[in-house]
């Protein structure tokens, strides 16, 4: 990763009408940002020395998610001039371009009113310029400017450079025919009932031709209200002119642009056509440009997709609008830049899920490199570094940058694979770390927190409860039979339900056992194993015997499941009214025990 040094600022805190020093942050590519910060008296009431807190937030500029690289404490220390003052480095590792903000905080006060933006590149050797200003506790509100002016409505702009103590409850404009403008004395207000620090703009309307208004912008907190210093202008005499925004460019891909203009000004005139005009140079025009969109008619807002753009290229965009009489008007000027296509960003791959034959792999695609993912998914191998061209197995999810859980199939049990989840777009493929895993075989513990014992050699298996969930019980009622007469493999389930029907449209067995027979205590196995709940899986049942014939022969006999020797195990097979079907563990026979003796039981479960 590219370390940048940001190198030496020694800047004033400086704001309007009362600048000791207007000195601008002055940053090269170096190694280290180093901090001389002084801090002008104020309204509030500092110590001799005092700590604030200091984070500077990276914020990748193609929108992804803020980061801070660096929280600490700052001392201000007072200075024999009566100013604070601090200074500190602070090394910036980083490898792309960036957002870089600036914020300090003094217990409950913000230090910093606000920070201008930095931008800068890995390699860049241009000398970068940022401004910051340090709160004095006051309101303070930059002086309005005209930004469009027509006949009927302008677009003015104010900033709020310090927002005082505490946040806003309200901000905006007010205007007037005369130089008095107040919240008490106008002819039009635009109000924002809402926290807020930095530029803001307005559109005012339902002005008169040729009138001069004074504006004045304004900010209110719980101590104080404050207003800039007073602009005024006059309004065009003609309606003969459009005046249009072109607002800033959004979705900013490699090859596309979003633009939005609406129309400040109408004015008289009938627009045939509108739109936007763009070049890679200023200026562009109806006549002269390297791309333009039609709108359709009328003096509506309007929205549009740049395409066919180039990427990493710089464009210069303007709205425009044709009135029938040949008449063209063209909003402000505003410039963006294409993202550079690369292969997607980043892309990271967690296991999610590892079964016998299957395995999950979460695919998560941190950035598209600015071109649209045409493919996802995993490569996977029982040797290292898989690939796209290098594999036993790929999957496939489609394009976009959604995250998504891939499947992997087909696998061998008990054998360590190796994978990579993977994204494309048109310009390569991007492939996260290695993951490796082991599939599961017999014996190992399966999702339900059982042992597994059997495999179907395709998707899955069967578990069997471990020693806690060992219990002893009789298999139920002694004198009638459930019809759970199935012996095969496959059918414990089956005879398990038939078993608990049965029992459960007995009047009240649990109760009253000996309806059945005098021996019974109301146990019946296979309910303790349909009720049976481990690791979120509800799915348990009493094995048939051929089941649990496996159990015997698959765990107990290559030593493993801490099965009770010298005992019987219960199966969900019947024999008749009176007998049911076990296992001796001792011999490994397929025995026949009456119902209402107690015997050992373990749930278990397909997966």
């Amino acid at each position: 990763m590219t370390k940048i040094l940001l190198l030496a600022f020694i800047f004033a805190v400086c704001f309007l009408f009362s600048c000791e020093d207007d000195e601008a942050l002055q940053l090269k590519p170096v190694a280290s940002l180093k901090l001389d910060i002084k801090l002008e008296q104020s309204k509030l009431d500092f110590p001799d020395t005092f700590k604030a807190f200091f984070e500077i937030i990276v914020v990748d500029e193609r929108g992804g998610n803020s980061q801070s690289i660096e929280k600490d404490s700052i001392t201000f220390v007072k200075q024999l001039s009566g100013k604070h003052r601090s200074q500190g480095n602070i090394e910036i590792p980083i490898d792309k371009k960036i957002i870089l903000n600036i914020r300090a905080s003094f217990g409950e006060y913000n230090l910093f009113g606000r920070s201008d933006t930095l931008k800068i590149s890995a390699g860049d050797n241009e000398v970068q310029n940022i401004k910051v200003y340090l709160s004095t506790g006051n309101i303070i509100i930059d002086n309005p400017v005209l930004v469009l002016l027509g006949s009927q409505a302008v677009m003015v702009s104010a900033n709020i450079v310090d927002k005082g103590i505490g946040n806003l409850t309200e901000y905006g404009f007010v205007w007037n025919t005369t130089n008095v403008t107040s919240l008490e004395d106008n002819i039009g207000t635009d109000v924002n009932y809402s926290d807020h620090t930095g530029n803001f703009e307005s559109i005012i309307r339902g002005l008169s031709l040729g009138t001069r208004y004074y504006v004045s912008a304004y900010a209110k907190n719980i101590d104080e209200i404050v207003y800039s210093n007073q602009f005024s202008f006059t309004t065009n005499t003609s309606t003969d002119t459009i005046v249009l925004l072109t607002d800033a460019a959004t979705d900013i891909g490699a090859y596309t642009a979003r633009i939005t203009s609406s129309f400040v000004d109408a004015g008289s005139r009938t627009v045939l056509r509108k739109g936007f005009v763009w070049a890679t140079y200023n200026n562009a025009e109806i006549a002269n440009n390297q791309g333009i969109s039609n709108e359709g008619s009328g003096a509506n807002d309007f929205i549009s997709t740049l395409r066919s753009l180039q990427g990493g290229t710089l464009y210069y965009v303007r709205a425009y609008a044709e009135i029938v009489e040949g008449d063209v008007f063209y909003g402000n000027e505003v410039s963006f830049t294409t993202i550079l296509p690369t292969p997607p960003d980043m892309v990271e791959g967690f296991v999610e899920e590892v079964l016998m034959h299957t395995a999950k792999i979460n695919v998560y695609i941190v950035g598209d490199g600015g071109l649209s993912i045409t493919s996802k998914g995993v490569v996977y191998s029982q040797t290292p570094n898989p690939s796209l061209e290098t594999n036993e197995g790929m999957t496939n999810e489609g394009a976009g940058i959604d995250e998504v859980n891939s499947e992997l199939s087909g696998l061998v049990s008990g054998i360590t694979y190796y994978a990579r989840a993977y994204a494309a777009n048109n310009m390569g493929v991007t492939y996260s770390d290695e993951l490796s895993f082991v599939t599961l075989t017999i014996g190992d513990v399966g999702p339900g927190g059982g042992i597994i014992f059997y495999d179907d050699g395709v998707s899955g298996g069967m578990e069997v409860g471990g020693e806690s969930t060992e219990m002893i019980m009789q298999w139920g009622c002694a004198t009638s039979a459930t019809g759970a007469l199935s012996t095969a493999f496959g059918s414990g389930l089956a005879n398990t339900i038939a078993i608990v029907n049965f029992h459960n449209n007995l009047s009240g067995y649990e109760n009253n056992p000996t309806q059945c027979s005098p021996d019974n205590d109301g146990s019946v196995a296979a309910l303790y194993c349909y009720e049976f709940f481990q690791n979120e899986c509800d799915d348990w049942f009493l094995p048939s015997i051929a089941e649990l014939l496996l159990i015997y022969n698959n765990l107990y006999l290559n030593g493993l499941g801490q099965f009770t020797d010298y005992f019987h195990y219960l199966s969900s097979t019947e024999v008749d009214a009176n007998r049911a079907k076990a296992v001796d563990f001792m011999e490994g026979l397929d025995v026949n025990d009456a119902k209402d003796i107690e015997f050992l039981v373990r749930p278990v479960r397909k997966f």
